[in-house]
C-alpha cells in the first residue's frame, strides 16, 4: 500500500472514456491537480482498488453535476474535501466509509452507501450548490453539519430551489453551531436529530414540517439550542410536528401568537409545536405577539377557572410529560389589563400522557 501525491493535469475528453486516476491498492493519495472528464461511463477518481483515504486540494470536474466525481470501494474508505473545487457526485459505496468536507466547493452531491457507521462531517463551508447528501438505511449513519447556514429536508427527488436533499437514511443527524431552515420534512432511517447550544432548526415559513424517524414515533429530538417557528411567513399559524419524544436540555422554541380570547381551534392564531411522544427537560417559550393581538378574557364560560378548552394552545405532548415540560421565558404575556400565563392540563387522565399546554388568563 503505497502513497501518491498528484499535481497532475489530466482531460479526459471522450464520453466513453476511464477515469484520469485510479488508486489501485495506494493507500493515500491526495491530490492538488487538475482532473476533467467528459465520460458519462467512469468516475473522474477511481477508488476501487481497495480501501484508500483520499484528499482533494485541487479541481475535480465530471461531464453533469450528477456524474460520479470520485468513486470509493467495498472497503471503509475516507475522502476529505479539503480545498478546491468538485463537479459531480462523490460515491463512497460500500464499508463503513468517513467524508470530511471543510473546505472548497461541491456542486454536486454526496451519495454514502447502505452500510453501517458511515460518517459524513460538513463543516464551515457553502452548501448553495450541493444538490443531496444522502446515506443508505444502515445503522449508526451519521451527519454533522459545523458552522453551516443552509436549507433543505428529505425530498423525494433533489431540488436545488429548495436547498439540500438530506434523504431519508440517516441514522443521526447534529447540528452543531449551524442555522437550518427547513424546506421540507426531515426524515431518518433510525432516529436521533441532536441540537446544540448555538444551533437553530427553523420550521416557519408556511411549511409545517414533519420531524420523523424509522418507525412511528421513533425519533428523538436533542435540544439544547432553539426551534424557530417565526422565521419568514406564515406566523401566527406555522406548526412543527414531532413524530417522537422531545428532550429539552436547556433549548427553547420561538412563536408568535395573537393574544384573544381563545377556546375554539377556530379563533386560536397561533405558532404550535406537536410532539407525539413524550417530553422530558423544559423547552422555555419565547413568544412575540402577533399585531392583531387583542387582550380579552379566556374564561369563556365566565365560571372563574380555567378548563382545558380554554385559551390558546401552544404545545401538545401526546406521551409522557409533565406541568413544567414547557414554560413561558418571561412567565407571562401582558395584553391590556390581562396576563396570559402557561397552563399545562392532561386531558387524556390515562396515566402520565396526553398533555396541553394553554395560554390563559
Amino acid at each position: 500500500m503505497g502513497n501518491i501525491v498528484t499535481a497532475a493535469s489530466v482531460n479526459i475528453s471522450n464520453a466513453a472514456g476511464g477515469p484520469a486516476l485510479v488508486s489501485s491498492t495506494a493507500g493515500t493519495i491526495v491530490n492538488s491537480g487538475t482532473l476533467r472528464s467528459s465520460s458519462l461511463t467512469a468516475p473522474v477518481v477511481d477508488l476501487r482498488g481497495g480501501k484508500t483515504v483520499f484528499e482533494n486540494l485541487g479541481t475535480i470536474v465530471t461531464a453533469t453535476a450528477q456524474s460520479v466525481a470520485v468513486a470509493g470501494s467495498n472497503a471503509d474508505d475516507v475522502i476529505l474535501l479539503t480545498q478546491g473545487e468538485v463537479l459531480g457526485d462523490i460515491n463512497p459505496s460500500g464499508g463503513s466509509d468517513t467524508f470530511r468536507w471543510t473546505g472548497g466547493t461541491l456542486n454536486g452531491s454526496l451519495t454514502m452507501g447502505a452500510d453501517n457507521n458511515n460518517i459524513a462531517d460538513v463543516s464551515g463551508v457553502d452548501l448553495s450548490t450541493t444538490y443531496h447528501l444522502t446515506s443508505g438505511n444502515g445503522t449508526g449513519n451519521s451527519l454533522t453539519f459545523d458552522q453551516i447556514t443552509a436549507r433543505g429536508g428529505s425530498f423525494s427527488a433533489d431540488d436545488l430551489s429548495k436547498g439540500v436533499n438530506l434523504g431519508s437514511g440517516w441514522s443521526i443527524i447534529n447540528f452543531a453551531n449551524s442555522r437550518w431552515t427547513l424546506t421540507d420534512n426531515l426524515q431518518l432511517a433510525h432516529s436521533t436529530i441532536n441540537i446544540d447550544g448555538r444551533s437553530t432548526l427553523y420550521a416557519g415559513d408556511n411549511v409545517h414540517p414533519t420531524l420523523a424517524g424509522g418507525t412511528a414515533d421513533s425519533l428523538q429530538v436533542n435540544n439544547s439550542g432553539t426551534l424557530d417557528l417565526t422565521n419568514s411567513s406564515g406566523s401566527p399559524g406555522n406548526t412543527l410536528d414531532i413524530n417522537g419524544s422531545l428532550a429539552s436540555m436547556g433549548g427553547q422554541a420561538n412563536l408568535v401568537t395573537r393574544l384573544n380570547d381563545g377556546g375554539a381551534l377556530s379563533n386560536q392564531f397561533t405558532d404550535h409545536i406537536n410532539v407525539s411522544g413524550n417530553a422530558s427537560g423544559t423547552t422555555l417559550l419565547n413568544v412575540r405577539l402577533d399585531a392583531a393581538s387583542s387582550a380579552a378574557l379566556t374564561d369563556r364560560n365566565r365560571n372563574g377557572g380555567i378548563e382545558g378548552n380554554e385559551g390558546i394552545s401552544l404545545a401538545q405532548v401526546g406521551g409522557n410529560a409533565g406541568q413544567n415540560s414547557f414554560a413561558l421565558r418571561d412567565g407571562y404575556l401582558g395584553a391590556g389589563p390581562w396576563q396570559y400565563r402557561l397552563y399545562s392540563f392532561a386531558p387524556g387522565s390515562s396515566g402520565n400522557n396526553y398533555w396541553d399546554y394553554r395560554l390563559a388568563n
